[in-house]
């Protein structure tokens, strides 16, 4: 099936005084975690605070070939995790039941993760890598979800041992700094389970559309437990703090390339979730931690300023999504997906359509029943009340 040209490319937008689009800050709306199955729990019991290790250095090798890898259970999951949520709290997310039948979640014009915001914002300093996108629109939402691409899974199925290793480095880091109670030392005796999740729902407002997304959330900086982590205020008013751990730059190529790559993608990620303290663990080519240093989210694209713009990033993101919602704007169907798809040697984008239920289906059963039984019960008091 061939590809239909949106008319949107994937370059850098030529005016060097781009102004930064309107975002407003992130608000959470709750939380939920994910087991070591890949359950959703609809609760934080996932969520972790940091405490800064005291001795180093930190041997990222120990318990490796133990840890329970969560690679090969995500390809499937696509939006399940998210639309539980929305399962749980539908009657704060979902229209009312007397309203249209028309109306899905709320006014919001976008559902995804924030992987994918993250993805679309780092587009116009793509030249490698493609991507996938698929799209559902269905009573007024457009949900969104990245799809694998054969590039992608060719370089899934052909990583070397060490690019495994380097993978799991960044989650044996995390075991040795968070805890799930600040004054408790991390237990690093056990095999790392990379499986297990807290996430984050937020809710903003890009260039005027309406976006639910769920993160990932590494944990908070805070001396002591919070009463209430479930409590949408106290989740608010918590200081998140995003993990890294990267491979200390030992010569200029590499300095280059933690500035253009990392920086950039470490930005995206946190701006997205309004995260302004990083904790980046410095490693060496043996995998061991001698430094923790605190960074703060605002100063990466000063220092990267001669590699990439924030300005481009958020740029690229609101003409995407505004793309697609004008492609999809007579869309009403559970089952069709829109097809997008990244060239990044071209730079365009292009899109195709899959109509009927087919394995390229996002949204399940269960969800959709929920969404018409709650649009059949609004219709039925709407006539009654005539």
């Amino acid at each position: 099936m061939a590809l239909v040209d949106t008319g949107l490319s994937g370059r850098l937008n030529p005016d060097n005084n781009l102004p930064f689009p309107k975002i407003e800050k992130p608000y959470i709306l709750g939380c939920f975690s994910i087991n070591t199955n890949r359950d959703f729990i609809s609760s934080g019991e996932n969520f972790r605070y940091f405490r800064m290790p005291h001795k180093f250095p930190l041997d990222l090798n120990i318990g490796y070939g133990l840890a329970k890898s969560k690679q090969e259970t995500m390809q499937e999951e696509r939006l399940d995790n998210l639309v539980q949520f929305i399962h749980y709290h539908q009657d704060e997310l979902l229209s009312k039941p007397d309203m249209s039948s028309t109306k899905g979640v709320g006014d919001f014009d976008f559902i995804c993760f924030r992987g994918l915001l993250r993805l679309l914002m780092c587009t116009p300093y793509e030249s490698r890598e493609d991507w996938c996108i698929h799209a559902t629109r269905y009573k007024g939402n457009i949900y969104m979800s990245q799809k694998e691409t054969d590039q992608k899974r060719h370089e899934r199925y052909n990583q070397t041992e060490n690019q495994k290793k380097f993978c799991s480095y960044g989650f044996k880091f995390e075991q040795y700094c968070m805890t799930p109670d600040p004054s408790e030392e991390p237990n690093t005796n056990i095999p790392v389970d990379e499986c297990e999740e807290f996430c984050c729902m937020y809710k903003t407002k890009i260039q005027g559309m309406e976006i639910l997304f769920a993160a990932e959330v590494d944990g908070a900086i805070s001396n002591t437990v919070a009463q209430n982590v479930e409590s949408r205020e106290e989740l608010n008013s918590l200081k998140l703090v995003e993990l890294k751990c990267s491979l200390r730059p030992a010569n200029e190529r590499q300095q280059q390339n933690f500035y253009r790559f990392k920086c950039r993608n470490w930005w995206c990620q946190s701006f997205l979730v309004g995260i302004q303290d990083l904790m980046v663990g410095y490693r060496n080519d043996k995998g061991l931690v001698d430094e923790i240093k605190h960074m703060e989210v605002r100063s990466l694209p000063k220092q990267a300023s001669n590699y990439w713009a924030p300005s481009q990033c958020a740029d690229f993101l609101v003409k995407f999504l505004q793309m697609v919602k004008n492609t999809m704007k007579d869309v009403n169907c559970p089952h069709t997906v829109y097809e997008f798809y990244f060239d990044p040697r071209s730079k365009m984008i292009g899109y195709r359509i899959y109509r009927g239920k087919s394995l390229h289906t996002l949204l399940p059963d269960w969800y959709v029943t929920m969404l018409q039984q709650r649009s059949s019960f609004g219709l039925t008091r709407t006539v009654s009340n005539v």
